[in-house]
């Protein structure tokens, strides 16, 4: 049966130690007078039938959100496939008919707003078992839809101490989803002091309509 909206739930990503950030909660900082994740919420949160937040400290930084904030039990060297096995075993309880989980990074507020309806396109027509996110010639692995067939794959990856989401994506049946056109904001990382400085630049130009 093809994956649809209504059977896709969500996870952001925000269970990181922020090392780049110097150690800062990245999700909780700000951007236009908001918290980096609000904008990440504010763009997934209408493409997914569910959504919820993986994260592992300030959890009750993140309740004025009102989404569900879930932690994950394999600790801080694990990164964000552990993230991702934790949004398909909350999903899975929530959604009845759930078959898939898309992911979306705390760092990254700005994205088409049918970018999980792209990568759902690929999946459904390649019969894969995940399809992620190439912008611009750069892999952008944690924007990807996961089918939840492979819940038990991420475990034993994790058990085995595979941690890194690309490796294990090219190890398995999977679709790209190449994006040339973007934006000068979209699917920009925000990892480090400067990043986030040169994000507030940009978005402040642009008010002033420069």
């Amino acid at each position: 049966m093809p994956i649809t909206k209504d059977n896709i739930g969500g996870v952001i990503l925000a269970g990181g130690r922020s090392s780049r950030m110097q150690f800062q909660n990245k999700a909780l900082l700000e951007l236009g007078g908001k918290p980096l994740i609000a904008h990440v919420i504010a763009g997934a949160e209408p493409q997914v039938a569910q959504l919820s937040i993986n994260a592992n400290r300030d959890l009750e930084r993140f309740d004025e959100f009102a989404i569900p904030v879930v932690p994950d039990n394999f600790g801080p060297e694990a990164g964000p496939l552990a993230g991702i096995l934790t949004g398909m075993q909350f999903s899975r309880n929530k959604l009845p008919n759930i078959q898939a989980v898309a992911c979306f990074p705390a760092d990254v507020p700005y994205f088409p707003a049918d970018i999980v309806a792209q990568l759902t396109r690929v999946l459904n027509t390649e019969s894969t078992q995940v399809a992620w996110l190439c912008s611009g010639g750069q892999w952008q692995p944690l924007f990807s839809l996961w089918s939840l067939a492979l819940e038990d794959v991420l475990s034993t990856a994790l058990r085995d101490g595979l941690y890194s989401p690309m490796a294990l994506i090219r190890s398995l049946p999977n679709s790209v989803l190449n994006i040339t056109d973007i934006g000068p904001s979209d699917f920009a990382n925000l990892n480090t002091p400067e990043d986030l400085a040169s994000a507030r630049m940009r978005l402040q130009a642009s008010k002033d309509g420069r």
